[in-house]
């Protein structure tokens, strides 16, 4: 569905500026809002969320090899990653949440780019 097609685009500045690394990941439903960590927040476990496009840092993502090609780490502009939220769990369900973690290059922080 088009609720699962998310678009990553360049944040704006020089090609060889600290912006030009970061893009802002956006959705197909909803081209003017952007991925967002709630309330510019560091704390784990922070919700990522959508949120009308301000261009804050807390809307700027890096997409950083993992060690298994094919697979990124989306390190956010204010230091934190994007991570499942597993609950403790092992297993991956419905519903779950997306949130925002202390960067632990662990498996719930890595992501694959799909083609669509």
């Amino acid at each position: 569905s088009y609720a699962q097609q998310l678009t990553a685009y360049r944040a704006g500045g020089p090609s060889n500026s600290t912006y030009s690394s970061y893009y802002y990941i956006t959705t197909f439903d909803a081209i003017s809002y952007n991925l967002d960590i709630y309330g510019a927040s560091t704390a784990n476990k922070t919700n990522i969320q959508l949120y009308t496009r301000n261009y804050s840092l807390a809307q700027r993502f890096s997409f950083v090899e993992s060690d298994e090609e094919g697979y990124y780490y989306l390190r956010s502009a204010i230091g934190t990653c994007m991570d499942l939220n597993k609950n403790g769990g092992s297993s991956v369900v419905d519903g779950q949440n997306i949130q925002s973690y202390e960067c632990n290059y662990t498996n719930p922080q890595k992501w694959a780019l799909i083609p669509g």
